[in-house]
């Protein structure tokens, strides 16, 4: 009876978790005490593996009564790094079951930088050949960009992310970041349509921004970024004098997380002897040299 309950009631999950080290994805029955339902093995020489879930496929007025479901599918990248060549394995599949629905390889002639998940709105009842409800791009560090899975309806999934990132009558438009900590180098990109025929995809990258932090200064320690979705629980707030606060949160804001170089804290003025003069900034950034944050 409890097991059935808990099925009814949504008490039943299923944890999808993925080991780099061990190549190797497991789900397990949270409500089973761990058991493990199904298993995966991923490439063995991979540099690195990832897992695309995009989250909540069904709007809330789904006519099928089917509003909020949250898709079972997930989407699996491993990059494989050799002498002559590198590539990206991806496998589309079902979490709760491990069935594989498709898989494919594509050829990445330079290192991913960045995977953006994206999600559609409109609910398919009949899974795609060769596709997958899974859609993430992939922007290299030469500023490149490639869809997976790459096909069509991957391509109308990220034009529907595009014009839902635009506001009424002025086009903003989808952003992705890239990040180089050796030379410091940070470069806001906007996603667009290609104005000519493409052969490699036909989305292009547009570099709208740079900044440079000078890495004889300061390097780049962490980057993050606002997570899918978020919001702000308390969007407005009415202040002592009646003023009204509104709180905005940008979705393409980053935080970038720098520490200050040995050089850069030799010519910052010491503190005076009698403790006063530049006390306070010294020592912050003294203290970002031994695992705080300069900036």
């Amino acid at each position: 009876k409890k097991a059935e309950r808990d099925v009814a009631f949504g008490f039943a999950k299923i944890s999808v978790l993925l080991s780099e080290r061990m190549h190797r994805i497991v789900a397990l029955d949270t409500a089973n005490k761990g058991r493990v339902v199904w298993s995966m093995n991923l490439h063995p020489g991979a540099t690195w593996h990832k897992l695309v879930h995009g989250g909540q496929f069904v709007t809330l007025n789904d006519p099928h009564g089917n509003g909020g479901v949250h898709d079972h599918e997930m989407l699996s990248l491993s990059y494989v790094d050799s002498d002559s060549d590198a590539s990206v394995e991806w496998q589309c599949f079902d979490g709760t079951t491990g069935r594989s629905f498709s898989h494919g390889t594509l050829h990445s002639a330079t290192p991913v930088v960045q995977i953006v998940p994206l999600r559609t709105s409109t609910h398919h009842h009949h899974h795609p050949h060769e596709g997958c409800r899974q859609v993430a791009l992939l922007v290299r560090s030469d500023h490149t960009v490639t869809v997976v899975p790459d096909i069509p309806r991957s391509y109308a999934i990220v034009d529907e992310a595009m014009s839902s990132s635009s506001s009424a009558g002025h086009p903003n438009g989808l952003f992705v970041h890239t990040v180089d900590r050796e030379t410091g180098e940070f470069h806001s990109l906007r996603l667009s349509r290609k104005t000519t025929k493409f052969e490699a995809g036909p989305f292009e990258l547009l570099n709208i921004g740079t900044t440079i932090f000078d890495p004889s200064q300061e390097r780049i320690i962490n980057a993050a970024y606002p997570c899918r979705g978020e919001v702000i629980q308390s969007p407005s707030t009415v202040l002592g004098d009646d003023a009204l606060l509104l709180k905005y949160l940008n979705p393409h804001l980053v935080v970038v997380v720098t520490e200050a170089t040995p050089s850069a804290l030799s010519a910052v003025e010491p503190p005076t002897s009698d403790g006063e003069a530049g006390d306070g900034f010294y020592n912050a950034l003294v203290g970002g040299q031994t695992g705080g944050s300069a900036s």
